[in-house]
């Protein structure tokens, strides 16, 4: 995986961009490109005292361990694209009130040769049932996980095994 490096500037198309930092600037029309985080969120979900998990059916790390979410689209907040992923992948509806914010972690997602920092919003929240639906080209299962027997090494994503670790070690 490599780092984003354009060349080629998108307002006038000359061969002029330079990188400094997370800015790439046009050295003939002064245009400016800043690469900043994304903004992703993912859900601790519970259900009769289990955690749900998703096993990712594309890569990044395809076949792991993961928990539900995703990227928040332009003008939607954290609670909006959170309901909206949950909708989509799970068919589970949830309201803001059903959502408690509970901490955030860094991350880079490497997608098709770039890779991404992303800020993850993690939130909480209790289901009244189990989702019987899952969005195929998404999600491989759902899968019911004891915290206690919750075998981290089968999470993918760094920041989601931080993040589940994390929970993990504040309930104790």
């Amino acid at each position: 995986m490599e780092e984003l490096d354009l060349k080629y500037c998108s307002h006038c198309g000359e061969l002029s961009l330079k990188k400094e930092k997370n800015k790439f600037s046009c050295t003939q029309c002064e245009f400016e490109f800043y690469q900043n985080t994304a903004a992703a969120t993912a859900a601790l979900l519970f259900y009769e005292d289990c955690l749900l998990m998703t096993r990712r059916a594309k890569n990044p790390e395809k076949g792991t361990l993961d928990l539900p979410g995703g990227f928040i689209d332009p003008g939607e907040n954290a609670e909006e694209g959170l309901i909206r992923e949950l909708q989509e992948e799970l068919n589970i509806s949830l309201g803001v009130d059903d959502l408690i914010y509970w901490q955030s972690f860094k991350n880079t997602y490497p997608y098709k040769g770039v890779i991404y920092e992303t800020c993850d919003l993690i939130f909480t929240a209790e289901l009244k049932e189990w989702p019987t639906f899952f969005q195929k080209d998404e999600i491989e299962e759902v899968v019911k996980v004891s915290l206690s027997e919750l075998n981290l090494n089968e999470i993918g994503l760094k920041s989601i095994r931080k993040c589940v670790e994390t929970y993990i070690f504040s309930k104790k």
